[in-house]
């Protein structure tokens, strides 16, 4: 995959990534109308899918560690959340559905258990999510001169944004630290979004050289040496006769005070 590939892979993740903020933002907007947020939940985990194929492919070229880690661990952060979410779910059903029932009193208590158990799943998968945009922000770091500067700094400030959302989401006992949270995880998206600016990218970039940090060459060097002067030290007269010293004009022969050739 050639570099301008790269690019343009890193282009189509930005576009994933910036379609999550979207829907981010119309959940907030429909979040008492029923079943929408659900569906949009789901579109929001396919489009983070898509995005991490995306960078499968480019890590397929690049080999890089903490892209490998970025990857794994996303993944293993959704099945953890989106296991825990299915227990509770068929907890919760299993309790409504024999609240009736005379041990009731019993199940509840096991749904507490299962609640708790639940949390802390969900906490492991909050971590990982935290680890894995640590090593997203590692990596736009140590190689920000793939990028045009203006987009290496929106990313790392996006990664670093998503970090610590996840990090507010493992302090949800302070309860302000869920807002914090949503609020960097929507700017987060958003400026790492900006990413599928290179999506069209091509060799020139936005008009300039490649972004992509390829070695100059000193071998081709554009210097161009002086020209040569058009006369030489023997075709210019000397300021003074050599024989007897007497201050000359340009441009004669001869001394005219000794009469010495010059």
């Amino acid at each position: 995959m050639s570099e301008d590939q790269i690019l343009r892979q890193f282009g189509e993740f930005g576009k994933y990534i910036y379609y999550i903020a979207i829907l981010i933002i119309i959940s907030c907007c429909t979040f008492f109308i029923p079943y929408v947020g659900t569906v949009l939940s789901i579109l929001q985990l396919i489009f983070l899918i898509q995005g991490l194929g995306v960078i499968k492919r480019i890590n397929s070229t690049l080999n890089n560690h903490n892209l490998e880690e970025f990857r794994s661990k996303i993944i293993l952060g959704m099945i953890i959340t989106v296991i825990a979410i299915a227990i509770i779910s068929a907890t919760f059903g299993a309790v409504l559905v024999l609240m009736t029932s005379r041990s009731a009193p019993g199940l509840l208590v096991v749904f507490l258990g299962v609640l708790l158990v639940v949390f802390i799943i969900m906490m492991i998968g909050a971590y990982l999510s935290m680890k894995a945009w640590e090593n997203l922000n590692e990596f736009f770091i140590q190689h920000r001169s793939m990028f045009p500067n203006y987009l290496a700094d929106e990313a790392i400030e996006g990664t670093k944004d998503l970090k610590n959302a996840a990090l507010c989401t493992l302090l949800f006992f302070l309860i302000i630290t869920l807002i914090i949270g949503f609020i960097l995880q929507i700017i987060g998206y958003f400026k790492l979004g900006k990413m599928r600016e290179l999506e069209y990218s091509t060799g020139q970039g936005y008009g300039g050289p490649s972004y992509v940090g390829a070695p100059v060459s000193m071998g081709e060097s554009s210097y161009i040496p002086p020209a040569s002067p058009s006369m030489t030290p023997s075709d210019v007269t000397p300021m003074y006769c050599p024989a007897c010293g007497a201050r000359l004009r340009e441009c004669v022969k001869f001394c005219p005070k000794c009469g010495s050739n010059i």
